[in-house]
């Protein structure tokens, strides 16, 4: 089974000045295994203005999902209509885990049986109709 985890933008930073990882066409590669597939996402972590009436404060969204619901990502904010959170920008990484644990990545359109293209961070790629709820914590 594959799950999803968020990589906030820091940390994968942390991880390529390191060596721990690189990022090339066919994913987030994390040693000698299978490249691992990823799309931008953010957490929203707060209310800037206005009410949170969808419901998204304290999740995980890919950038291609709140473009759908007709958001914007905007660095470390997102304008949604006349809403305007604050977010933590960073990846959501496609990653094999024990059955029955974690968000399963084909549950929100991540397809892991290949290497990800360009089209998979257009606006309109496959996440983009399947949100994504919470995720682990950023850094563990």
């Amino acid at each position: 089974m594959q799950g999803l985890l968020f990589v906030p933008q820091p940390v994968l930073d942390a991880w390529l000045e390191a060596g721990q990882a690189d990022v090339t066409a066919e994913g987030l590669h994390l040693g000698e295994g299978r490249p691992l597939a990823l799309a931008p996402a953010v957490r929203l972590l707060e209310m800037l203005e206005g009410a949170d009436d969808a419901g998204l404060l304290g999740k995980v969204k890919s950038e291609a999902s709140l473009r759908v619901l007709g958001g914007e990502p905007c660095g470390d904010s997102l304008l949604l209509g006349e809403v305007v959170y604050a977010v933590e920008p960073g990846f959501l990484v496609a990653l094999p885990l024990p059955d029955g644990m974690g968000t399963a990545a084909a549950e929100v359109g991540l397809d892991v049986g290949r290497s990800p293209s360009r089209a998979d961070f257009a606006p309109d790629a496959g996440l983009a109709q399947h949100p994504v709820g919470p995720t682990g914590r950023p850094g563990r």
